[in-house]
């Protein structure tokens, strides 16, 4: 009997091309090529292609291509402790400065979370990638008791699934190299392990991720 793998790498390249720019939204095509690792997923490349508008703040709306057609993706509203607005509420930050910022929540029905980030900013700093070597800043966020818990509502016909709670335990590092002076990401490296528990199975995964700028192509 063939096993189950219980581990596998993944191999992506995320092409970013800026179309268009209206004087408030810019229209970037994301395609993101993926190859996995692990028979016997390995034998077809996975290629993912979306829209993305993002103003000139940085928020963005996704459009999925569907049958020829472009559809928004659902936007799931985020709560007032998103860290993104205490990190937006900070006037600047100086090289040794530490935040602690809730962890991102979002108004899921039955899911509730609870942990924060430390959040260090870093020296700025030359880097050398394969796309060039950039002026750069380091951010380091860490959790904290990070918590993740998921209540499964029972249906009408109990026959379905049976209701179960699900606790979820994140333990994440993480590494971004921004561009000074752009914001735009140069390098970024994250650890996270989560540990998962429920009364149908009980796991822990732990996952490495590495980004690296390759290729800058200017028009």
């Amino acid at each position: 009997m063939e096993q189950t793998p219980t581990s596998t790498s993944v191999d992506s390249i995320e092409t970013v091309e800026v179309t268009d720019f209206d004087g408030e939204y810019y229209t970037l095509n994301r395609t993101t090529t993926m190859e996995l690792n692990t028979p016997p997923l390995n034998n077809t490349p996975l290629s993912i292609s979306m829209i993305e508008k993002m103003n000139k703040t940085g928020y963005s709306t996704y459009m999925l291509n569907l049958g020829g057609t472009s559809q928004a993706m659902p936007d799931v509203s985020s709560t007032g402790n998103s860290f993104l607005v205490q990190l937006l509420n900070k006037p600047e930050a100086k090289v040794g400065d530490t935040i602690i910022v809730p962890y991102p929540t979002f108004e899921v029905p039955n899911m509730q979370v609870t942990g924060d980030l430390t959040v260090t900013f870093g020296n700025i700093e030359d880097l050398t990638t394969p796309a060039g070597t950039y002026r750069v800043f380091k951010i380091d966020m860490t959790s904290n008791n990070i918590q993740i818990t998921l209540t499964t509502p029972p249906t009408a016909s109990p026959s379905l699934y049976t209701s179960t709670d699900i606790t979820m335990n994140c333990d994440m590092n993480y590494q971004v190299y921004l561009e000074y002076g752009t914001l735009r990401q140069i390098q970024a490296d994250m650890q996270q392990t989560v540990i998962c528990q429920s009364s149908l199975m009980n796991y822990t995964s732990t996952t490495t991720t590495e980004m690296t700028l390759n290729q800058h192509i200017k028009p």
